[in-house]
């Protein structure tokens, strides 16, 4: 994935950037824009916008299909309701509201996906009362580059303070209250499919809670249900959400539900293996096609853990482990549970064939899942030369490494579990497709 350099430096030569045909300010323009409304009387969002891979379709298509694919793109974004757009030096784009964050992510997330096929990252900052232009323009590149690391397709926010947590507050602790009172959650689902005949596997279902401006998106709001012991209740709002959303039971025959579950809520003594049973049940759904996918988390006893896993495998969900290789690592958990799949992180995906650590990653992971008859999945794949370099690891013994992929090349995600026309479905509704290798091979992997 390309990475920005600051603002403040841009590189000596710049990309074009389509000025003239959209007549957008420029970065001079930003900061005093920034200056002149920081510290009014209404809340001010700052977000940068950057293409992924512009540097290198500028470099494969010239500088005037590059200047095309800006036009389109600015065009695009002087329609976002209630932003002052401006163009950057890199090629990117900055755009200003006067609204909280959590303004600022809804009117945003659907321009993660850009015309012609074009995806960006997205990092956000609220002004704080001691901000200046400078200052809130470089907290926004921060979350910017926090965004380009986790993969295209991701809004980062700054934190809204320096503190290393979230702050809690009286506001913001009312806002996750009446939240969890009945707040409305959204649900989209993306399709992950095989990586190599694009049979579909499944849809992975996400949770939006819609949040008021006290908090600034749904990491802040399971951040500060952590620390307010509030994290199970949150997560179960989520969930409960997800199965009784109609779109989700419309999935192909073959498709298996991947739904979220937070390890603090498994731990919890109001959730339970049967009590997950019986949802699914009552939802209409068969354990065997709903997948549990959870994340390491360094305060949850793993001992606890591999016993609230077995117990979901003995009722016959499926189970994964998520960002491996990622933030939450992934490693210590894997040896306390017996995981169906195995999900790389968008960061190791988005350096694959480019890093040698990211590659040894892939490498380490699949030499495991052939050990014990997982399948691994790439999350955040978000174009075709990524997908065409997954395809080619392979384990020691010459099996593919990776077996499915999931991320914006492959399909965005929708509030309808939605799959391009080009893929198609499995005939057996209980199974992953093929691209396990046998239990116990000797897998170190290498590639072709």
């Amino acid at each position: 994935m390309l990475r920005t350099r600051p603002l403040r430096r841009p590189p000596p030569r710049t990309l074009p950037v389509a000025a003239e045909a959209e007549r957008l300010p420029g970065q001079l323009e930003l900061d005093a824009h920034l200056d002149q409304v920081i510290g009014g009387t209404e809340d001010v969002s700052l977000a940068l916008l950057a293409i992924t891979g512009l540097r290198a379709f500028h470099l494969a298509n010239g500088e005037a299909a590059t200047n095309r694919l800006l036009a389109d793109v600015a065009a695009v974004l002087r329609a976002v309701d209630g932003a002052e757009v401006f163009r950057l030096r890199d090629g990117g784009f900055a755009l200003v509201f006067a609204a909280p964050a959590y303004v600022a992510e809804q009117r945003c997330d659907e321009h993660t996906h850009l015309p012609r096929e074009a995806t960006a990252s997205i990092g956000i900052a609220t002004a704080r009362t001691d901000d200046d232009a400078g200052s809130l323009r470089g907290r926004a590149e921060h979350a910017l580059t926090e965004a380009r690391r986790r993969g295209a397709g991701t809004i980062v926010h700054a934190p809204a303070s320096g503190e290393a947590e979230p702050s809690v507050t009286p506001p913001r602790a009312q806002a996750l209250i009446e939240l969890l009172r009945g707040g409305e959650v959204r649900i989209h689902y993306q399709p992950i499919v095989n990586a190599h005949d694009q049979r579909l596997i499944g849809f992975e279902a996400f949770a939006r809670p819609q949040l008021t401006h006290d908090l600034s998106g749904p990491l802040d709001a399971f951040s500060l249900a952590e620390r307010l012991d509030l994290a199970p209740a949150l997560d179960a709002l989520c969930r409960g959400a997800i199965f009784e959303d109609g779109p989700g039971f419309h999935m192909p025959p073959a498709a298996r539900l991947h739904v979220n579950l937070s390890p603090l809520a498994l731990g919890h003594r109001s959730l339970s293996a049967r009590l997950l049973h019986d949802q699914v049940r009552e939802a209409g759904l068969r354990p065997a096609r709903v997948v549990f996918e959870l994340r390491e988390h360094p305060a949850v006893d793993l001992d606890s853990l591999a016993d609230e896993l077995r117990s979901l495998r003995t009722r016959g969900f499926g189970l994964a482990l998520d960002d491996i290789g990622g933030s939450t690592g992934g490693l210590a958990t894997l040896q306390v549970g017996t995981f169906d799949i195995l999900k790389l992180a968008p960061g190791v995906i988005a350096a694959a064939g480019r890093d040698a650590h990211a590659d040894a990653t892939i490498d380490a992971v699949a030499a495991f899942a052939s050990r014990v008859d997982a399948t691994v999945v790439a999350s955040g794949v978000e174009t075709a030369q990524q997908l065409r370099t997954l395809k080619g690891f392979r384990t020691a013994c010459g099996s593919r490494a990776i077996a499915a992929v999931q991320g914006h090349h492959i399909g965005r995600p929708s509030p309808t579990p939605h799959v391009r026309p080009h893929l198609r479905s499995t005939n057996d509704a209980d199974t992953e497709p093929g691209c396990r290798t046998g239990a116990g091979t000797a897998a170190h992997p290498v590639r072709r």
